[in-house]
């Protein structure tokens, strides 16, 4: 049965063959199916994948201990699925990712691209994960409800704060900004923490706050901004 926090008709769904983790049918990211849909796959067999996006939904899907310890410890408990690898997979809203993040072992150019080790990534337009309920190809265990929650809100800047070691160097994109004294370049849809990170401000968040130094008066506690 999809569980009651999927069974929404924002969210979209494909088909799976039985105990595989990928769908086959061609241009699958451009047919739209829906979770009652998805549950009569369940009943005939078949697995089903979640596709990001849609409805705002992202799914977090850790391949490493160290990305796991920093979602239990940083981001807000939410519907949590063990996989049938024994796995987690954390799904979230957040309509502000739009595009699948991937997750490496280190950021420092230029070795960046030599001998990277995939850590894991962020499901959203263009990717799924299959859902729970599903059988695994190799254990032919199901994939479970663990954490029997709704699913947690979270913004963009939460995703980043917490996984900007892991995200590739390039991935906030080389925008034009000038110095912040003859005022910014290119401001439409300007990231706060872009502009942190231009200027190498190290950010913690508490709770749903994004707290820091402040950029220019500085701060003894470094939490004033």
């Amino acid at each position: 049965m999809i569980p009651k926090q999927l069974q929404n008709n924002e969210f979209h769904f494909v088909k799976i063959p039985p105990r595989e983790k990928g769908p086959k049918t061609p241009d699958w990211q451009n047919k739209y199916f829906n979770w009652q849909e998805a549950e009569q796959w369940l009943k005939d067999g078949f697995n089903y994948g979640v596709i990001g996006g849609y409805g705002g939904i992202i799914i977090i899907d850790p391949d490493a201990e160290c990305i796991t310890k920093l979602i239990e410890e940083k981001l807000p408990q939410t519907l949590t699925i063990q996989t049938g690898s024994g796995r987690r997979h954390y799904y979230f809203i957040c309509p502000e990712i739009q595009s699948k993040i991937v997750f490496y072992d280190k950021v420092e150019p230029p070795e960046f691209l030599e001998g990277e080790t995939h850590y894991g990534e962020i499901i959203s337009f263009g990717s799924q994960c299959v859902g729970p309920g599903s059988i695994h190809p190799k254990t032919e265990k199901e994939y479970k409800v663990l954490k029997d929650i709704k699913i947690a809100p979270v913004t963009q800047e939460q995703i980043f704060a917490t996984f900007d070691k892991f995200l590739h160097p390039n991935f906030f994109g080389k925008k034009d900004y000038k110095n912040y004294e003859d005022g910014w370049k290119n401001t439409d849809d300007l990231i706060i923490l872009e502009v942190l990170k231009r200027f190498r401000i190290p950010t913690e968040y508490r709770g749903r706050q994004l707290q820091t130094s402040h950029p220019i008066h500085g701060s003894e506690g470094g939490m004033n901004f």
